[in-house]
């Protein structure tokens, strides 16, 4: 699922490996994280040419890549090479979000992710330089969507969660609203291309960690037509729907 791969040659034949053996998209890592023991959070990876080799590849597939980046210079780096996508996007500034936004660049926040690894870190193993770093990254990222939105930054919905974190998903798309504002994290004029399907954000995996029998559909008509949607299970708690119908007033 992941390797270490380095120089524009040896890129373009993992690239390719990956399309070849099934891959739909490829993630760059142009920063550093924050489970990683060694890479700073700030300093932008790989050359522009490895970049601009990695995106070139993807494009002639048909396909695109998304940067796994923090800071405004890695940011900048991975924008002004090609890349369409940026995830995390915790640390931006001004003038890096309105770059995204000339640029056409996504991003998609993972707040949630920082917010859970805060309260549930041990559980997953979390490094002895971790939790510093989580808090940098946890304290800013509210703030960073904020940035973006203000921008014109199309902003998406993800987070990074596996296993033991599963159970955390639907908080996510709480604080995305906190930091938004409901009808603003719910504008599908804002949001990248995520479904063919107009007006519907469609999950088609299980994020979820409760069954429901059916198929559910949420009509959200007071959001252009916006519905969240997830097979074979319920897509928001009644908490989460009371905030998106009330836009977080409660009666």
């Amino acid at each position: 699922m992941c390797e270490v791969v380095d120089g524009a040659d040896d890129l373009l034949l993992a690239v390719r490996h990956r399309f070849r053996t099934g891959a739909s998209a490829i993630k760059l890592m142009t920063s550093g994280g924050v489970i990683s023991p060694v890479d700073p959070l700030g300093v932008p990876q790989y050359s522009a040419a490895e970049i601009r080799v990695m995106m070139e590849e993807a494009s002639l597939r048909g396909s695109n890549a998304t940067a796994h980046a923090y800071s405004p210079e890695a940011i900048r780096h991975s924008v002004l090479n090609g890349v369409r996508c940026i995830e995390h996007g915790n640390l931006p500034d001004a003038e890096t979000a309105r770059l995204m936004a000339e640029n056409e660049v996504s991003l998609v926040p993972t707040v949630v992710t920082y917010d859970a690894m805060d309260r549930r870190g041990a559980e997953i193993g979390l490094t002895d330089v971790g939790p510093a770093k989580n808090r940098e990254v946890l304290e800013a990222g509210r703030n960073a969507v904020g940035l973006a939105g203000d921008a014109g930054v199309r902003i998406g919905f993800g987070t990074d969660f596996m296993g033991e974190l599963e159970d955390e998903q639907l908080e996510g798309l709480r604080l995305q609203c906190d930091a938004l504002g409901v009808f603003e994290a719910c504008d599908r004029k804002r949001q990248p291309a995520l479904h063919p399907a107009a007006g519907r954000l469609s999950l088609p995996w299980n994020p979820f960690v409760f069954a429901a029998r059916e198929r559910h559909t949420l009509p959200v008509p007071s959001f252009s037509g916006l519905s969240l949607s997830a097979p074979g299970h319920e897509v928001c708690t009644l908490s989460l729907l009371q905030k998106l119908l009330l836009n977080g007033r409660d009666r």
